[in-house]
């Protein structure tokens, strides 16, 4: 019998990949969504606020970009993304 997939939404990690997922689509905006709840979920994923980043970046929502990448770098300072 073929079991269902158990998806957890309290996990970022699974915000993050849809959001990935959706941005791949050119769907920035549900994928800012998506980022938005795994930051919510984990305030400190890095790479939730480096891809929400990227996808303002898209938007052209230039300020709003570089907020994310400050915040970045003030919870990674090492990170090499940001």
């Amino acid at each position: 019998m073929i079991q269902p997939i158990s998806i957890n939404l309290k996990e970022e990690k699974v915000w993050y990949d849809k959001g990935s997922a959706l941005a791949d689509k050119n769907q920035f905006q549900e994928a800012i969504q998506c980022f938005n709840e795994a930051i919510f979920i984990n305030p400190k994923y890095d790479f939730a606020l480096i891809a929400k980043g990227n996808a303002l970046t898209k938007l052209e929502q230039y300020q709003d970009a570089i907020n994310c990448y400050t915040q970045t770098v003030y919870i990674n300072p090492k990170s090499e993304t940001a």
